[in-house]
This record gives C-alpha cells, sequence and structure tokens, in this order.
C-alpha cells in the first residue's frame, strides 16, 4: 500500500533526527490547525514554496481553540 510506504519513510527520517519519537492519532477534530494548513497547502500547485511572514488568516483562532480544548483534556487526565 502506498500510505504504508510513506509512513514506513516517515518513520526512518524520525529515527535519524531524534533520539525519542512517540506518534499519536489526533482525529481531525481534534487537532483543526493541522488540518487547516494542510488544506491550504493542498490547494497550491505543486511548484509553489510556502512562507508565511504571518500566521495565515483563521489560523491563529484555531490555535488558541485547539489549546484551549486540549489544556481541558491534559486536566481531565489529572485526575
Amino acid at each position: 500500500a502506498p500510505v504504508g510506504r510513506i509512513v514506513y519513510e516517515i518513520k526512518c527520517l524520525m529515527n535519524l533526527f531524534f533520539t525519542s519519537v512517540i506518534a499519536a492519532y489526533c482525529s481531525r477534530k481534534c487537532n483543526r490547525v493541522a488540518h487547516s494548513v494542510a488544506a491550504l497547502g493542498c490547494k497550491c500547485p505543486p511548484s509553489t514554496v510556502l512562507s508565511w511572514e504571518n500566521v495565515p488568516s483563521g489560523i491563529e483562532d484555531l490555535v488558541t481553540s485547539d489549546s484551549l480544548w486540549f489544556n481541558g483534556m491534559k486536566i481531565l487526565s489529572k485526575k
């Protein structure tokens, strides 16, 4: 499967550059920032070099929202 090969390559690259790596599943609903940035990249032609001097429109609000959700989950998991 093509996806399996991509995952294998990512794991190999991460092992080259990091001493410890933990990968965890996070649904799109839990990480809207990554989903939104990936969606922006998917809309660009393949030869496009993406570089932002400022945060893209709407992303800052998503970071705040995701952060509040994540911090709430951390508090719940401590009990």
